[in-house]
């Protein structure tokens, strides 16, 4: 494995060390302890563990010695690449980029008093902005009397495409500068001029005093808890931006507004709980006395999906579970991701697909188009929820499934099953035929994800299943359970289970443990106000032949012997 964190095999200790630092089992805790190895969902019986774990080790060297080279003002913050990262805000080291956001973070007193900081900027933003608020009102409202303007404006989308944005800004500007002498209307200050027209435009679009927030590319999650109550999540951090609206009224203003440009359908007593799809993003309104601050907005920002090559270098698994991973998806494997909010499984999702031959025909059905499949025939389908108390026009997952199913699929991948209904459908069509599909599902382990949130989610369907008939069509469907786990803001892969019907007890899906991982946080030795993580995985099973997964990758060929047992 090459790059920033080079690392070396140590052939007599059967693992991976850091280099030039001392071996991992020279560490006062061994790595046994990282791992559970006495999985209680596994059979009694275990195939040896193979004497190959591979922990994957990430250094912090090179973005601080690049860092180092330039006056704080001017030292860039790197990502992964080692090159400079695209937002210039930042402070130098704040964040050493693994993956996505992912890795290693400034903690301690150094992040604490770099958000003060932010806080205190904000805070003298916008004390320097308020008596910029009645010229950027009298501007707004001469731009909705102007015919020629308001036709202008009816064209701006609120987008995530940063030069689309940037063209539809300086329109404005060019298009309004001129008129505002005539009428009464003057910015004194020449300087401000930039100002002003920044603080109209993001009105006129919806997003007001977030409209900075909405382009910082490491801002993932806006949340607007309250009119004075701004927080995002950067860097899998949730923190408060110190920045508000005007006033309540102010806020409830925008909220109305923002629906209706981007749903047709303004947020209202009636229709308190709208959610609006944009490419790239998701926003969800709460309204009325549902929220106790009488509104609430949180926008979720898609980011561009990792690959599993990022995924690789950013220490997301190893080369080892990589490998199998390919193997399980050319043997057409059908495989569930299981993990918490926000640890990656839609990304896992999505690099497991690169492996999916061209000749095959996928089929995705997703809640908000996140998925970006690079294969040859792809079609993507989306639900359709109610947007509004009086909107009749509903697909629901079940529908797509069933659907799906009648546009000849030799693939289906669904972002993340939420219906029961739905639960039902995919797991028929996997067992009478159409293997290799995929799925998302939240669950805290392998275990939860069959015994619990599946099984429970097909008995609640309605359709008869006994508890037993449930646990024996789970486990017949699945062969794969891949866990994605978040700790410190690094997303890993802490465990990969083999599921066979033969592991199925009275009321029990065992599961057999193929793959760990685990991770182990502490303060650099270097610089203590940066925090070092470091992944370990390693191989703890293998695929017996017998199982239909192992009948598979022996069909399959290539390489697939060294995984059967």
């Amino acid at each position: 494995m090459s790059g920033p964190w080079d690392v070396v095999r140590d052939d007599s200790l059967g693992f991976l060390g850091p280099k030039d630092e001392p071996a991992v089992a020279d560490q006062p805790s061994g790595l046994d302890d990282l791992f559970d190895e006495g999985d209680t969902d596994a059979p009694a019986t275990k195939p040896a563990p193979v004497a190959t774990p591979t922990p994957a080790a990430v250094r912090v060297e090179v973005a601080r010695s690049a860092a180092e080279e330039k006056p704080a003002s001017e030292a860039p913050v790197f990502g992964a690449t080692g090159t400079p990262a695209s937002s210039p805000t930042n402070a130098p080291g704040l964040v050493v980029g693994v993956g996505a956001g992912q890795g290693l973070v400034a903690t301690g007193s150094s992040l604490a008093e770099r958000i003060e900081e932010q806080r205190r900027e904000v805070e003298e933003q916008l004390r320097a902005r308020e008596h910029l608020y009645d010229v950027v009102d009298r501007i707004l409202a001469f731009v909705s009397q102007d015919p020629e303007l308001q036709k202008m404006v009816a064209e701006f989308e609120l987008t995530r495409d940063l030069e689309q944005d940037y063209r539809q800004r300086v329109m404005l500007e060019e298009r309004t500068a001129p008129k505002l002498l005539d009428a009464s209307i003057f910015i004194t200050n020449p300087r401000e001029v930039g100002t002003v027209f920044d603080m109209a435009y993001d009105e006129l679009i919806g997003i007001s005093v977030v409209g900075d927030l909405w382009r910082d590319p490491d801002v993932d999650e806006i949340m607007i808890d309250a009119w004075d109550r701004i927080c995002v999540e950067r860097y899998g951090r949730l923190e408060d931006t110190g920045r508000r609206f005007r006033s309540q009224e102010h806020a409830e203003r925008v909220a109305r507004n923002l629906s209706q440009i981007i749903s047709d359908r303004m947020v209202s007593r009636t229709n308190a709980l709208p959610t609006a799809e944009l490419p790239k993003a998701r926003i969800q309104f709460v309204w009325g006395n549902i929220a106790a601050s009488g509104m609430a907005i949180t926008i979720r920002k898609f980011r561009d999906l990792l690959g599993m090559d990022a995924l690789l270098s950013g220490a997301s698994l190893s080369e080892e579970m990589r490998d199998f991973l390919v193997a399980a998806v050319h043997a057409r494997a059908t495989i569930l991701v299981s993990g918490g909010t926000g640890t990656g499984k839609t990304t896992m999702i999505n690099a497991l697909s690169e492996f999916i031959p061209d000749s095959e025909r996928v089929i995705t059905i997703e809640d908000a188009f996140e998925l970006q499949l690079s294969n040859r025939h792809v079609v993507s389908l989306q639900a359709k929820a109610k947007s509004s108390s009086d909107d009749t026009v509903v697909y629901t997952q079940e529908d797509l499934m069933i659907a799906s199913l009648r546009m000849r699929p030799d693939r289906i991948i669904v972002g993340e099953i939420r219906e029961a209904s739905a639960a039902v459908v995919m797991l028929q069509a996997a067992n009478t035929g159409h293997e290799g599909t995929m799925t998302t599902l939240h669950a805290e382990n392998a275990a939860g994800a069959l015994n619990n949130r599946m099984t429970n989610m097909l008995m609640r369907a309605g359709v008869g299943f006994s508890d037993e008939v449930a646990r024996s069509e789970v486990a017949q469907a699945f062969d794969l359970v891949i866990q994605i786990s978040k700790r410190a803001g690094h997303r890993f892969i802490s465990e990969i289970n083999l599921v066979d019907v033969s592991f199925v007890e009275t009321g029990y899906i065992r599961s057999l443990p193929l793959f760990s991982g685990a991770i182990t946080v502490g303060s650099d030795p270097e610089f203590h106000d940066v925090q070092r993580v470091t992944a370990y995985f390693r191989q703890v099973g293998r695929v017996p032949r017998t199982s239909k997964l192992g009948m598979k990758l022996a069909e399959a060929g290539e390489d697939a012997q060294r995984w059967l047992v």
